[in-house]
């Protein structure tokens, strides 16, 4: 072959304790590396290669580090690692539309306060999420069907879960032998960085005197926000009424609510409210 050596000599390196270094560039060959048995650090680095297949096969190796660096490639790299630990400081962005496939049961284990951002999904995304501990918050733009199942924690509405959590707000009062068109009322500022959100109001009227009890006991109450004027509720009833909001009143903050009632009943009544709400 004249003055070209001739690669397809085999060249076989056993049981050797020295370093060898290797640097090939601009080859158009394939070439198989088959490391075994070695106890050391392995450092790959190939650059500005045109190859038409490069396969690195690493198996049963103690080796404490192992540096892979594949930099401006344009084919694809196709990378299987079984059994191994694998630590990512910074950042990692995949591009394009990656497939990726998990097969068997795999742990994931995240800690620190991850965040995941799941943008322009046009198909279904379902996640299966068991055993929880500690507090979760999802946020979901458009549409999003959740179905929770068999738990063993309760699932609460805001006014249930601000019950449990102590934000709930709720007022009661009354007044005695009240005269026909008197009334009893009470207030509430809302503090500032609040608001309170009213989900329920009831009354109670009933003749102060015994004699007076069979007869009608006409009753009012109202909800008011005193700070812009506007009348929130206004009901009435014969011996008392409720309402029960379908959708909470919300009253904003430093702003000041006014709740009364009223007898107009033709004869001296006991006057009793009720407010109830929580705050956010």
């Amino acid at each position: 072959m004249g003055d070209y050596p001739d690669y397809t000599d085999l060249m076989q390196i056993l049981g050797s304790d020295v370093m060898i270094p290797m640097d090939i560039q601009a080859s158009y060959v394939m070439m198989p590396i088959d490391i075994q048995g070695q106890v050391t650090e392995l450092k790959i680095d190939i650059v500005t290669q045109t190859l038409t297949e490069l396969k690195v096969d690493i198996a049963a190796q103690t080796i404490e580090n192992l540096n892979i660096n594949i930099a401006a490639q344009a084919a694809d790299v196709n990378v299987s690692i079984t059994n191994a630990t694998i630590n990512v400081s910074g950042s990692v962005t995949i591009i394009g539309t990656p497939s990726v496939n998990i097969s068997g049961t795999p742990t994931v284990n995240i800690s620190g306060t991850p965040s995941i951002n799941i943008a322009s999904i046009t198909a279904g995304v379902t996640f299966n999420i068991g055993t929880i501990y500690g507090m979760v918050t999802v946020y979901v733009s458009g549409t999003a069907n959740i179905d929770i199942k068999t738990q063993s924690v309760g699932i609460y509405s805001q006014s249930e879960w601000a019950a449990k959590q102590g934000t709930d707000w709720n007022k009661c009062f009354g007044g005695g032998n009240k005269a026909t068109g008197t009334f009893a009322k009470e207030s509430y500022t809302v503090p500032a960085g609040k608001k309170l959100m009213i989900t329920g109001l009831t009354f109670s009227i009933f003749a102060s005197a015994a004699a007076d009890r069979d007869k009608n006991q006409m009753g009012q109450a109202t909800l008011q926000n005193t700070t812009t004027g506007a009348i929130l509720v206004d009901i009435g009833g014969n011996g008392g009424g409720c309402g029960i909001m379908s959708k909470p009143i919300p009253i904003p903050a430093n702003n000041t609510v006014e709740y009364a009632v009223y007898n107009w009943a033709n004869h001296n009544c006991d006057l009793g409210l009720s407010v109830w709400g929580y705050l956010v």
